[in-house]
């Protein structure tokens, strides 16, 4: 089972049904209107979020076609001298009317995990009954087991638990860590997730995908996949320099901005 489970590869078909515009085609022009390598260092990443429909994408009747994002992602790391850091991730989906802050500190080990408290305030703007929410994050030791636990609109919950010796980090801390992670190795050893900074994954990890490198619109893309028990795979795919250009999840696919 084992060996199964390490040589299965979960993807999507983007160019398949009647996207339009096309789905492949603003792909390849997003990753082409920034020259390779010119993104590397920068504190602030902007990427827009670009829909991944299995039935193909179209816009709405009337709205007179355009670019195919949907929304963005602003991911802004602030760090300090001993390379911890102060994430601020805005996330915004112009389909569901949902915008999401989140707010959260990490140390500076290659792989950074969670430090202090944790915040994410979401919003909803799509005129519905749908009402925002306020989430309070922290953790704690309980009988030798790491706990996290939630503030959610002023209501306390268990959010999971887990070996206080296994990393705990959060997804978005990928962008800028990935390449320290993943360099030199195929796969990382094991760590504990929390997935939107309220659920806990573990154990999860990070493997390099078996074929070379893609070339795409004058990029030398690599590409790395991270799953762990309970959530679906996202694909990574990092430039020459270590840039993460692309992300793709289930729903959604994350294109770096100029």
């Amino acid at each position: 089972m084992a060996t199964t489970g390490r040589s299965l590869h979960w993807s999507i078909d983007y160019d398949t049904g009647g996207q339009g515009p096309h789905f492949g085609n603003a792909l390849r022009d997003a990753l082409g209107s920034w020259a390779p390598g010119t993104a590397g260092d920068a504190a602030v990443r902007c990427y827009d979020l670009l829909p991944n429909y299995a039935c193909g994408w179209r816009h709405p009747p009337g709205d007179g076609g355009g670019a195919v994002s949907i929304g963005s992602a602003e991911i802004v790391r602030r760090a300090d001298a001993a390379g911890a850091a102060h994430y601020r991730v805005t996330h915004d989906n112009a389909t569901s009317g949902e915008q999401v802050v989140l707010d959260f500190r990490t140390t500076g080990d290659p792989l950074p995990r969670l430090t202090g408290a944790w915040s994410v305030t979401a919003t909803n703007v799509a005129g519905d009954g749908h009402g925002g929410i306020e989430v309070a994050g922290s953790t704690g030791m309980e009988g030798g087991r790491r706990v996290v636990s939630l503030r959610v609109n002023g209501v306390e919950l268990r959010a999971g638990e887990l070996d206080p010796t296994l990393p705990l980090t959060c997804w978005w801390a990928l962008f800028d860590w990935l390449p320290a992670i993943v360099d030199g190795e195929v796969e990382t050893q094991a760590f504990a997730l929390l997935e939107d900074l309220e659920k806990v994954r573990v154990p999860c990890t990070i493997r390099a995908l078996a074929d070379g490198p893609l070339e795409l619109a004058g990029h030398h893309l690599r590409g790395y996949c991270q799953h762990g028990t309970g959530m679906l795979p996202s694909y990574w795919w990092l430039d020459d320099r270590g840039t993460v250009c692309a992300v793709a999840s289930m729903f959604h696919t994350l294109v770096l901005r100029a």
